[in-house]
């Protein structure tokens, strides 16, 4: 099978995220176009908290790209790797937590390149299914 292309990675990501925060009862809109930059997903909670999520989707196991972002309290992301037919990955993190790895990753002696953000693939391990870092 042919490898998905980005536009479909990043559309398989954000509906089997959206479909993962539906079956937690949350409700899910999808932000289209520049007016939400930060976010693919607006998420409301069974007890009406909202928050947003950036999708970040990719069909191979490499490096994360990620734009550096200022800190905003209810950012969540959610990593989605979808790289064949079998199951996906999900990898969670609220903002300050992806932002520590970004900067871990920065300082951890690897050449680093500032126009290419992000983390490896291996510092997403540890927040593998790990929906409970958002506030569902």
């Amino acid at each position: 099978m042919p490898r998905l292309s980005r536009h479909n990675t990043q559309w398989a990501a954000q509906f089997a995220v959206a479909s993962e925060l539906c079956k937690r009862r949350c409700d899910v809109a999808f932000t289209m176009g520049n007016c939400t930059p930060d976010a693919d997903l607006t998420v409301l909670t069974p007890d009406h908290h909202q928050f947003l999520v950036d999708v970040k989707g990719q069909s191979t196991k490499n490096f994360w790209r990620i734009r550096d972002k200022a800190q905003l309290p209810n950012l969540y992301y959610v990593l989605c790797f979808v790289g064949d037919l079998s199951c996906n990955r999900y990898f969670c993190f609220s903002h300050k937590q992806l932002a520590d790895e970004m900067e871990r990753y920065k300082t951890s002696g690897v050449k680093f390149d500032p126009r290419f953000s992000g983390i490896n693939w291996g510092q997403a391990h540890p927040f593998e299914d790990k929906w409970d870092h958002l506030p569902i």
